[in-house]
């Protein structure tokens, strides 16, 4: 209701509701593993009970809840983390704090990044996950194993979505792409597409484009 003219409205149109319903994003499940070249799967769900936060780190998007890590991506340093800055394996992803948000799965108001070292029994362990937790270069601080203390890395409010990170090594530049909803509560119409670099993959960022409508719904843009 922020961006519309049903402000005042105690109930929204039954279609925008059942779009909003359709569209609140919820968090990352966790990891499926195999140990036999994909003929057998495991999945363990270590980190709780069958609750809405029984999930890798622990969020939930029940009751209005907002999470920080949906749809998140590896960042990609190219083969084997050829050039991770310090051998660990990171995940961008999208998401919101504040408690009136709308988050969706083409929508939110930040991004968020988090580490962990490459290998299977870390990677199921919300306690071996590192969060970023601010600064930038050798000045980034990280928590381990408390989502709760992740901060942004960046924000633009009602302006992320789905997002992205590449290390170009012939540039030593990382770059952000991050696509986000053009019209919502639409999420059918093409969306924008932007770009941001950084010589730190913690940041600080500056802008590089902006594509409007970039795209029949352009979305997991890299």
């Amino acid at each position: 209701c922020e961006r519309c003219s049903l402000a005042r409205c105690s109930r929204p149109p039954p279609l925008l509701e059942r779009i909003a319903t359709q569209c609140v994003q919820g968090p990352m499940a966790d990891f499926r593993l195999s140990r036999d070249g994909g003929r057998t799967w495991e999945e363990a769900r270590p980190n709780g009970s069958a609750t809405g936060d029984d999930n890798l780190w622990g969020e939930t998007a029940a009751h209005n809840h907002k999470v920080k890590f949906g749809a998140p991506h590896w960042v990609d340093f190219g083969r084997e983390l050829e050039h991770s800055p310090d051998g660990f394996a990171y995940v961008v992803a999208h998401g919101a704090s504040r408690p009136s948000a709308i988050q969706a799965w083409m929508l939110g108001d930040e991004i968020y990044l988090a580490r962990v070292l490459p290998e299977a029994e870390a990677i199921q362990d919300r306690r071996r996950w590192q969060f970023y937790a601010g600064g930038h270069g050798s000045a980034a601080r990280w928590v381990e194993g408390d989502v709760t203390k992740a901060v942004p890395l960046v924000t633009w409010r009602n302006h992320t979505g789905v997002v992205t990170m590449t290390y170009f090594a012939p540039l030593a530049k990382y770059v952000l792409t991050i696509s986000t909803a053009s019209h919502y509560p639409s999420m059918v119409q093409p969306f924008d597409t932007y770009f941001l670099e950084s010589d730190s993959i913690t940041g600080p960022w500056s802008y590089v484009s902006y594509l409007s409508e970039f795209g029949p719904e352009a979305y997991f843009v890299h």
